[in-house]
Formats: C-alpha cells, structure tokens, sequence
C-alpha cells in the first residue's frame, strides 16, 4: 500500500489512459441500457460512460490519498497501516463474504 501510494501518480496516468481510449468500453449496449443507432452509441450513453469513469478516477484517487468510506472527501487521511487493517477489517468480513459470486471457488 506504500508503494502504491508513493507511485499514485503513475498509477493514475495508467488508468488514466483507460478512460479516454476510445477502443474501451464501459458497458455493453444491451446490458446497461443505453440505445445503439445504426451501429453507433448514443452521444448522451457517451458522455455518461465518460463522467461514470471520471468518477470511479476519483475514487481510486481518494483511496490512494487515504480518504476511504461513504464520505470520504470529509474525512481526514488514515495512516498506510490503518488503511490496509481496514482493507483487511472489511474482506474478512462475514456480511462481504456472503455476497460473494460463488462461482469463484476460493476454496478450490
């Protein structure tokens, strides 16, 4: 968590990329909804595929810094420690365990 947290700038560039790399897509036109004309996306499907990965953008970056939880822009950084006790606090967590898809099979 350290190291990512030094390196978040070029963690971010990378993902960066993703978000405007017009080969990307964010959804599958019949699965999320958005109309598809003669072949092309709608332009409003776009630019709300577009603000839903600025937005996700932001919340890795929140996350890098520290700021987790439901209101993380008010909250003040935690500590490399605290954080990775909270990664940890919540993937072992019965309430997350049990909404796990059962086909991944972490028993296997």
């Amino acid at each position: 968590m350290r190291v990512m947290r030094n390196e978040k700038d070029s963690l971010l560039s990378v993902l960066n990329s993703f978000v405007h790399d017009p080969l990307v897509e964010w959804a599958k036109p019949e699965k999320r909804g958005y109309q598809v004309d003669r072949g092309r996306q709608n332009t409003r499907s776009e630019a709300h595929m577009k603000d839903k990965a600025q937005e996700i953008m932001k919340t890795i970056e929140k996350k890098l810094n520290g700021q987790m939880g439901k209101n993380a822009h008010a909250k003040l950084p935690i500590s490399t420690e605290g954080q990775v006790h909270k990664l940890i606090t919540d993937s072992t967590d019965i309430t997350n365990l049990s909404q796990m898809y059962i086909g991944w099979a972490p028993f296997y």
